[in-house]
């Protein structure tokens, strides 16, 4: 897992696990999410929204410990107070369609995560356009 510095790589390597089958390994899928929890601050929104969808593939345990850390990564980022030097890690509000429909199709949104979106929601109403609003009231209904 040393050779894993760029984020790009995690996504590859989950897609190539479930491709061939390597998730039956549980100490790889162990080892694989460690590392993914340790950086989970490097990823971007899509990419560790990739990383959960090939996860969500094995039956390893260990995966809901990279939820439990992706639901408080996300409610950091939605929070007002997220500051970070990478644009790209900023969640968007077309991110959080994503991310909601991702999280509540898996059945593994937090708490916090649910607080996190709702503040969000409160706060941005009125620059959220009407079509957004609209799709996350159906995904939100619909869950």
């Amino acid at each position: 897992m040393q050779i894993l510095t760029d984020t790009d790589n995690f996504v590859q390597v989950t897609n190539l696990l479930v491709r061939f089958k390597a998730d039956e390994d549980p100490e790889l899928i162990e080892v694989l999410a460690e590392e993914i929890c340790k950086h989970i601050k490097k990823f971007q929104v899509d990419q560790i929204l990739s990383i959960l969808a090939n996860l969500r593939h094995t039956l390893s345990p260990t995966v809901l410990e990279v939820y439990k850390v992706v639901n408080q990564e996300f409610s950091e980022r939605i929070h007002d107070g997220y500051n970070s030097k990478d644009a790209n890690l900023y969640v968007k509000p077309e991110d959080l369609i994503k991310i909601l429909t991702l999280l509540l199709d898996h059945s593994q949104m937090s708490e916090e995560m649910k607080h996190a979106f709702n503040h969000y929601l409160e706060m941005n109403l009125d620059s959220l356009n009407y079509e957004w609003l609209s799709e996350m009231a159906v995904i939100n209904a619909a869950k």
